[in-house]
């Protein structure tokens, strides 16, 4: 009976194409994204870190009305990776809802958002699955003068926007360094780039004391500053075979680099 059993499960498959699936390990997958660190896009640019618990997030702080809900999770596969696909909304307070489609992957044993493709303001999904490789979404919006207008769209995996958030909270002594050098980075005009000899001392008193983790506290800069609405750009810090660091500044039309160590 086992053997005939297992014949027709597989029968089954072949008839509708469709991969077996380990419903132990979709469980898994899905108690982690329901409680794990999500990256929430940011109104500006960016993405922002939120931990998530039973998934749902809502801020302590009385001056950020932040909530943040995952909803509607699905398991298949984009581009032949094994992914879960996953609806989620965030408000800050006031009247918006803002919904995203969020792509996760499983790395080391955590949930990491690594796509994001924005629905709308309150917009429905009345419907979503995964088929052929790609995401079959229609959505229904429900204000303004489009209320009731339905839009289906098929989305590939390069229609979803690469997505990159901190996944731990950074040690006080990085974070400090950090938050040191984000106002200076901040503080440099991409098309009159300049620092006093005075603050790039200090950007290259900050940078010489990650000699020996400067990859990883240059990711955690960037990511920072992602996170904070920053547009960064790929390198707003980054470091030459030898080691002597430089700042990067992108704007719309300007790239700027300020070498620490030069005079």
């Amino acid at each position: 009976m086992k053997t005939k059993a297992a014949a027709l499960s597989l029968l089954l498959c072949v008839l509708t194409q469709t991969t077996p699936v380990h419903a132990s390990d979709d469980a898994a997958f899905r108690s982690e994204i329901l409680n794990g660190v999500c990256c929430v896009p940011n109104l500006s640019s960016g993405y922002s870190p939120v931990r998530l618990k039973n998934g749902t997030f809502k801020s302590n702080d009385p001056n950020d009305q932040t909530e943040v809900e995952i909803r509607d999770i699905l398991f298949g596969k984009l581009d032949g990776t094994p992914i879960a696909l996953a609806v989620m909304s965030q408000s800050g307070g006031g009247s918006g809802i803002f919904n995203s489609l969020l792509v996760y992957e499983q790395h080391n044993g955590k949930a990491i958002t690594v796509g994001s493709y924005p629905i709308g303001d309150r917009t429905l999904v009345k419907s979503l699955k995964i088929a052929d490789g790609k995401v079959h979404i229609t959505t229904e919006e429900t204000i303004g003068h489009d209320g009731g207008k339905q839009t289906s769209l098929v989305l590939p995996r390069n229609k979803f926007e690469n997505v990159e958030c901190l996944q731990e909270p950074l040690s006080a002594e990085v974070q400090k360094d950090v938050d040191a050098l984000t106002a200076l980075w901040s503080s440099i005009d991409a098309k009159n780039p300049k620092l006093s000899p005075e603050k790039k001392k200090e950007a290259l008193a900050i940078c010489n004391r990650h000699k020996k983790d400067r990859e990883a506290f240059a990711n955690a800069f960037r990511l920072t500053l992602s996170a904070q609405g920053w547009g960064p750009g790929p390198h707003p810090l980054s470091f030459e075979k030898d080691g002597r660091p430089s700042l990067e500044v992108d704007d719309v039309d300007s790239h700027a680099r300020v070498d620490l160590d030069a005079p």
